[in-house]
């Protein structure tokens, strides 16, 4: 599986930005916990969801911020 994930990672990084590809590396753990829960029957608790929410909303943010020159 890391063998796929690097193959991937770099067609990637072919296509898109790396300051926009390397954001998506933490839904890394959002696809943990959803493969954990549906191929492992793994108790998914509270926390976990939470952490998850917190990183999708960061993401979110971080992909519609846009561009803003903070130059004096």
């Amino acid at each position: 599986m890391l063998g796929t994930y690097a193959i991937l990672w770099q067609m990637a990084l072919k296509k898109v930005p790396l300051n926009k590809a390397y954001l998506f590396r933490s839904l890394g753990i959002v696809y943990g916990l959803t493969i954990a829960y549906f191929v492992f029957h793994e108790s998914i608790t509270w926390g976990n969801l939470l952490g998850g929410g917190i990183v999708l909303g960061g993401l979110l943010v971080l992909m519609t911020e846009k561009t803003v020159d903070r130059s004096i």
